[in-house]
């Protein structure tokens, strides 16, 4: 059972203004469904530290990021060929840094390349990265 807002604010005023205990309360609102129990937890919360109101991140840790989640993302952001869905290669801008297709193309390929096998570390990583870069040809990048 959990309190409402309103009714934090109501056990706190009451106990606070008029030295209501849990037994008071329970006999003044039996229609409630509250508990003895309960509602000296309250009474414990407010003691400890002056309010009934829950701290922000106080509570059950709740995540969005499932594996269910993450592959239904990437099945919306990106096709088959690893291309995003939204914007068509033929529709992005030719002078843009961010979107060009020969940039998007070669960042592809390193991808491939360095994820070939399973990387252990950041260090592994970025040696890769830096091997890969070094043994790309200048066709393929032209």
């Amino acid at each position: 059972m959990t309190f409402s807002d309103e009714e934090k604010t109501l056990i706190k005023s009451l106990q606070l203004s008029k030295g209501y205990n849990a037994s008071r309360l329970l006999a003044e609102f039996p229609d409630k469904g509250w508990t003895k129990r309960i509602i000296n937890k309250l009474f414990q919360k407010l003691r400890n530290t002056g309010t009934v109101d829950r701290r922000v991140g106080s509570g059950r840790p709740r995540s969005a990021r499932t594996e269910e989640n993450i592959d239904l993302v990437d099945d919306l952001i990106v096709s088959p060929e690893d291309k995003p869905w939204f914007i068509s290669p033929d529709l992005w801008p030719p002078n843009s840094p961010d979107l060009n297709p020969v940039d998007y193309r070669i960042r592809g390929l390193m991808q491939e390349r360095v994820y070939k096998t399973a990387v252990q570390d950041v260090s592994q990583l970025k040696q890769r990265l830096i091997d890969t870069w070094s043994s790309l040809s200048q066709d393929v990048i032209e």
